[in-house]
């Protein structure tokens, strides 16, 4: 069944109509992809043990839905802006960002660089010496 919309002057008329020779792919082709999603989002509740959007499973920013803003608890989300001929990449409150001032007071945006470089450094100088990383390798041998 192809689906044709007309558009007029004065209204939007939608109408069905079977024509196997206007169609540009199959069927099978054409419900491809949704079989695809489906498959894609039963993997992906599997992982997070969620039906949510799952949006922030992988993130190309290191503290994406890990941060969380001080004053109201949403976490913080990449954002950008122009500088000059460049885009710079901050982190922000979404609250704040989204729903404004009566949600969240904090207008605080920082640069993604500087504040992942910080907790890179943190990570390792603390976490990853070679005392910490055997602690946890000879315990996790004993399980």
């Amino acid at each position: 069944m192809a689906f044709v919309r007309c558009a007029t002057s004065r209204s939007m008329a939608s109408f069905s109509l079977d024509a196997p020779g206007l169609r540009i792919v199959s069927d099978e082709l054409w419900y491809a992809p949704n079989g695809r999603l489906a498959r894609l989002r039963a993997h992906l509740e599997t992982i997070t043990g969620s039906r949510g959007r799952g949006r922030d499973v992988e993130s190309r920013f290191l503290l994406s839905g890990f941060a969380r803003c001080a004053m109201c608890g949403a976490s913080f989300y990449p954002t950008s802006r122009s500088h000059g001929r460049e885009r710079a990449f901050f982190y922000a409150c979404s609250a704040y960002h989204k729903r404004g001032t009566a949600v969240c007071g904090n207008s605080l945006s920082m640069r993604i660089e500087r504040v992942d470089d910080a907790v890179l450094q943190t990570l390792g100088g603390d976490v990853l010496r070679s005392a910490v990383v055997m602690a946890f390798s000879m315990e996790s041998l004993r399980r």
